[in-house]
């Protein structure tokens, strides 16, 4: 098995403005519209959002 770090995958991912912006969607753009878009419309997201507001308010 072979481990692969988070941690400098995601500030590659964050050192590109493209891919950092597409990182922060669900944060900046979410549509509140009752429809499932991304994992962030579903009730479990907004209720560990609601539980752990320090860690939500960081997208």
């Amino acid at each position: 098995m072979r481990y692969l770090p988070l941690k400098p995958r995601l500030q590659g991912l964050y050192m590109s403005t493209h891919t950092a912006t597409d990182m922060r969607w669900h944060k900046e753009k979410q549509v509140d519209d009752d429809v499932m878009r991304h994992p962030t419309d579903g009730e479990a997201w907004k209720e560990f959002d609601r539980t752990f507001p320090e860690f939500a308010a960081d997208p």
